[in-house]
């Protein structure tokens, strides 16, 4: 059973599927990351100095944000050495997954171009046809998509 009949369609969604969900796992790690290191800096006992207040979990998670994503505002300030621990490991995390993420996205983006080539139908006669013809008989072009999904 199909929750798109129509195969145009279901194929256009598929399509954005898997790059969209790339982009939104990235997304959460992201939010995941900053979420865990402001738990770690709220259990720490919140020791950072706030210029708009009194420091509580919504600092932690802002002095989180701005290390995770190397802003460094300086409008809060970790003042004990396990706060400032976690500021210089986060703020690591923080770099390495921007170049991680640099260097990985490049590196799906080619591999879905990739899925595209090998299952487009101008391909299908060349990559399943017996050595001796150029082109695909009539029954191996109905089969195609099964035998194109299992070799993706």
């Amino acid at each position: 059973m199909c929750l798109i009949p129509k195969r145009r369609t279901r194929e256009a969604l598929l399509g954005f599927y898997g790059p969209l969900s790339l982009l939104v796992l990235v997304g959460v790690w992201a939010v995941g990351l900053v979420l865990s290191f402001g738990l770690m800096q709220y259990g720490a006992g919140s020791a950072v100095v706030a210029t708009g207040g009194p420091p509580g979990f919504q600092t932690d998670i802002y002095l989180s944000g701005t290390t995770f994503f190397t802003l460094g505002l300086g409008d809060v300030i970790p003042r004990s050495g396990l706060a400032r621990a976690l500021v210089v490991t986060e703020a690591g995390f923080g770099f390495g997954f921007l170049a991680a993420i640099i260097g990985y996205l490049p590196f799906i983006y080619g591999s879905f171009s990739q899925r595209e080539v090998n299952i487009s139908p101008a391909r299908f006669p060349r990559r399943h046809a017996p050595h001796s013809r150029r082109t695909a008989s009539p029954a191996q072009l109905r089969s195609w998509p099964g035998r194109a999904l299992r070799s993706a």
